[in-house]
């Protein structure tokens, strides 16, 4: 089953986003900086992505802009997380072709109302 490629530099954040996906019963792998999750998508491909925006390494638009260079063909399927909010943001992600925002802090329901359809469609398509 493929699965969640969770970025964030925030300890924090991961530890609770974590949390949520284990909770939703939803396989996922962590990177912790922009370098990692590019190693970590080249290695398997992810279903879903959920990229902060402010990393340590790279800003989030430059880690989602390589990973649709490396995507050949593949669904590249990104929810932008971050405190930011505003057009410029919500303009980013339309351009990218992104699924949306989710503002931090994420709440649980958000989380897996922006997931759960994802892997429930990717299931029905499996059968």
């Amino acid at each position: 089953m493929a699965d969640i490629l969770l970025v964030d530099d925030d300890a924090g954040v991961r530890q609770f986003l974590k949390a949520a996906l284990t909770k939703l019963g939803l396989p996922f792998r962590v990177a912790v900086n922009g370098a990692r999750a590019l190693e970590a998508a080249a290695a398997d491909w992810p279903a879903v992505v959920l990229l902060d925006l402010g990393l340590p390494d790279a800003d989030g638009w430059a880690v989602w802009d390589r990973l649709s260079a490396a995507a050949a063909g593949r669904p590249l399927r990104v929810w932008l997380l971050s405190g930011e909010t505003g057009s410029e943001v919500e303009a980013g992600v339309r351009a990218r072709g992104g699924l949306g925002v989710l503002r931090k802090p994420v709440r649980p329901e958000q989380l897996a109302a922006a997931l759960n359809p994802i892997f429930k469609e990717d299931a029905r398509r499996a059968r």
